[in-house]
């Protein structure tokens, strides 16, 4: 994907052939891996523990993700659509993750999880953001430090 990056930072004559040919080289790496994941599912285990178990739940969903991305470079990329925001993916590790600002001329991309939280006068946390009603019987205190 370095490359990609590199071949769409810069102009001149067929940008857009480069970058095609550029991530198509990225897809046929990636679709490589995707198999190369695929044969360890159907590799027979010679021991199941829990730790095997939890690296087998792990691997699962990253190769769904690996599907996913593919799956959206190739239409971003190579077919010019348009991705719809609920389908982009801004972490991997964390998919609950969201723009929180986009970053455009000298300014830094945030992204993360938008949470309000309510605090007291004394600056200690009363409610958490999924707290499903508007007072809660035994609030938590937490102290709030400034940095």
């Amino acid at each position: 994907m370095r490359r990609v990056g590199k071949v769409s930072s810069g102009g001149g004559k067929s940008k857009d052939v480069r970058i095609k040919k550029e991530v198509s080289f990225y897809l046929e790496k990636t679709k490589t891996l995707s198999k190369k994941v695929e044969k360890v599912f159907h590799t027979p285990l010679s021991s199941v523990s829990s730790k095997v178990v939890v690296l087998i739940e792990a691997l699962t969903y990253y190769e769904k993700m690996l599907i996913k991305h593919i799956d959206l470079v190739d239409r971003r990329l190579l077919k010019g659509e348009v991705i719809l925001h609920d389908e982009k993916i801004f972490s991997i590790f964390q998919d609950y993750t969201e723009f929180i600002k986009k970053g455009k001329l000298c300014l830094n991309v945030e992204i993360g999880k938008k949470v309000a939280i309510t605090t007291d006068q004394f600056d200690l946390i009363v409610r958490l953001p999924n707290d499903p009603g508007h007072s809660h019987p035994n609030p938590i205190k937490v102290p709030y430090s400034k940095f």
